[in-house]
C-alpha cells in the first residue's frame, strides 16, 4: 500500500520518510510499527533490482533475435532544464513453428538523463551504451538485399535509427555512425537514418 500510494501520487521516494506520512499510516493502520514501513533506500534498492532483473530479460530476447533491432529515440528538456534522451528498440518477432506469422514488438531499452549539454555527440554515446548494455552490435546494421529469403522470413541486415527532423538528430545519428563497432558493418547514417 505505502508503495502504491507514493507512485500513483506521484511524489518523491522520500515521502516514505517524512513524519506526517508515516503518522497518517500509522493512523490510519494503528497496527503497523514503524518496521513495518520501508524507507525511501529500500524502494531504491528494490526499483534497481527490479530493473536489472527487466533489462536482463530484455537483453536475452534481444540477444537471441534472428533479425535486425531498429531505434528510435527522443530527447526533451524538463521544465526544471534537465535534458532526458529516451531510447525504444523495434523488431519483428515470430513464432519458431509460424516464422511467417510476423509481430512487430517493442521494448524500452532506456531513459537516462543526458549529462552535459544536449549535443548530438552526447546523445550518440547514449545510444552506443545503450547498443553495448543490450549486446545487439549487428543488429543495428545496414540493409543487404542477398540476405533477404523469398520465404518472407525475417529480413536478416536491417536496422534503422529514427527521430524527429531536428538538427540535434541529425548530428546524433552522424555520431551514432562513428560509434559503431566492426560487428555493425557499414551501418550507413545516411542510408539508415530516419528523421
Amino acid at each position: 500500500m505505502v508503495e502504491y500510494c507514493s507512485l500513483i501520487f506521484s511524489k518523491a521516494f522520500r515521502l516514505v520518510d517524512r513524519g506526517s506520512f508515516r503518522r497518517l499510516i500509522k493512523y490510519c493502520r494503528p497496527s503497523i510499527s514503524d518496521n513495518d514501513l520501508p524507507h525511501c533506500n529500500t524502494f531504491r534498492t528494490d526499483i534497481l533490482r527490479r530493473t536489472r532483473v527487466a533489462e536482463e530479460k530484455v537483453r536475452e530476447k534481444l540477444k537471441n533475435l534472428p533479425c535486425k533491432v531498429s531505434l528510435t529515440f527522443e530527447a526533451w528538456t524538463s521544465k526544471p532544464g534537465d535534458p532526458y534522451l529516451s531510447i525504444t528498440g523495434h523488431y519483428i518477432d515470430a513464432p519458431a513453428d509460424c516464422p511467417n506469422d510476423w509481430v512487430l514488438k517493442t521494448e524500452q531499452l532506456s531513459f537516462e538523463e543526458i549529462k552535459g549539454q544536449h549535443t548530438g555527440k552526447n546523445m550518440a554515446e547514449i545510444l552506443s551504451r545503450t547498443v553495448d548494455r543490450y549486446q545487439i552490435h549487428g543488429k543495428v546494421s545496414h540493409f543487404n538485399h542477398s540476405n533477404l529469403h523469398s520465404s518472407f522470413n525475417f529480413p536478416r541486415q536491417v536496422g534503422w535509427l529514427t527521430s524527429d527532423g531536428a538538427s540535434v538528430n541529425r548530428t546524433t545519428i552522424h555520431e551514432f555512425a562513428k560509434l559503431l563497432t566492426e560487428a555493425d558493418g557499414d551501418w550507413s547514417a545516411e542510408e539508415h537514418g530516419m528523421l
